[in-house]
């Protein structure tokens, strides 16, 4: 396993840029850290999903410039939940083959972090629910300069999402169930964007989970 810092763009910022670790080639959104530990884990499990194409519904009150979908699809712009953004997407494992349900829901606060509830459901197997905080200037630093602009941008840049609350940059395993009964741990996700509009991205996101059973 090595470590690699991806190519750097010179239009973004460099603190929009990860350092990822990469085993067979694969970006894994993972501290360098984190492999020193892999050993106190019973499973490393990741999936992946990729905007826009996988994407089934979002929507949200108004706090990102991403356009909703479907079209028609409610808004979330009435008092109470306004600050939330509601993503539900197809899960896929590294060969493409869709094998769950992802849902997304975060929670907009005044300040910087913002709260992230994960659900992934895979059929016949189980699901985990993750909690994990976001910084919402890492959010948006890879669009600031498109909105400014008005220009698309295309490259490749990665970037990892997850900011806490548990150290290096994790979230936590809040409920497991199926083949995943027992276990805890911790979640982290990374996101590899290609091409970035005013309105939303292309790219592949990597949700890792780090799992070990209890007792």
């Amino acid at each position: 396993m090595t470590t690699r810092v991806r190519r750097y763009v010179e239009d973004f910022p460099k603190s929009a840029v990860a350092r990822l670790n990469t085993a067979a080639n694969q970006p894994v959104a993972v501290p360098p850290l984190v492999f020193e530990e892999i050993m106190t884990h019973d499973t490393i499990f990741s999936v992946f999903w990729s905007p826009p194409d996988d994407i089934i519904a979002m929507t949200h009150g108004g706090e990102v410039p991403m356009e909703a979908f479907p079209k028609g699809i409610p808004s979330l712009a009435e008092k109470g939940i306004a600050n939330q953004l509601i993503l539900v997407s197809k899960a896929r494992n590294d060969a493409g083959d869709a094998i769950g349900i992802l849902t997304e829901v975060e929670v907009f606060s005044k300040g910087d972090p913002f709260e992230v509830y994960l659900t992934l459901v895979l059929p016949g197997q189980g699901a985990l629910v993750s909690y994990q905080t976001k910084s919402r200037s890492t959010l948006m630093e890879p669009f600031s300069r498109v909105l400014a602009s008005g220009n698309t941008w295309s490259g490749e840049m990665d970037v990892i999402m997850t900011t806490g609350p548990a150290p290096d940059g994790r979230g936590t395993i809040i409920a497991a169930r199926g083949q995943f009964a027992g276990m805890t741990g911790f979640h982290q996700q990374s996101m590899t964007f290609y091409k970035i509009t005013q309105t939303g991205s292309v790219g592949r996101a990597c949700e890792r989970f780090f799992l070990t059973r209890s007792g």
